[in-house]
C-alpha cells in the first residue's frame, strides 16, 4: 500500500489546485468590452441615430423606415454611414 494514495490527498491536492487557479484569476487585468455605442447617418434621410454594435433585433430609420442595422447573432451589420463611435 506505499504506491496508493488515499482519497483524502486527492481531495486535498484539488483543493491546492483550486486555489492556485482563484489566485491567478485576481492577478489577471479586467477584460475590456469588445461592443460600443456607434452614430450613424441614414443614406436616405440623413437622419442620425446611435446604435449599439452587438444589437440582437434589426433596427430601421424612424424617418423613413429604411433598415440600418442588421442582426447576424454577435455584431450586428451596419447598412448606415458610419459617423463616430461613442464611448
Amino acid at each position: 500500500m506505499q504506491g496508493m494514495q488515499s482519497r483524502n490527498d486527492d481531495l486535498w491536492y484539488s483543493v491546492e489546485e483550486g486555489r492556485d487557479r482563484s489566485m491567478k484569476r485576481e492577478r489577471e487585468p479586467i477584460p475590456k468590452t469588445r461592443s460600443t455605442f456607434i452614430l450613424v447617418k441614414c443614406p436616405d434621410c440623413g437622419e442620425e441615430r446611435i446604435l449599439f454594435s452587438n444589437s440582437a433585433k434589426d433596427i430601421g430609420c424612424r424617418g423613413c423606415g429604411r433598415k440600418l442595422a442588421e442582426s447576424r447573432g454577435g455584431k450586428s451589420l451596419v447598412l448606415a454611414t458610419f459617423v463616430k463611435r461613442l464611448g
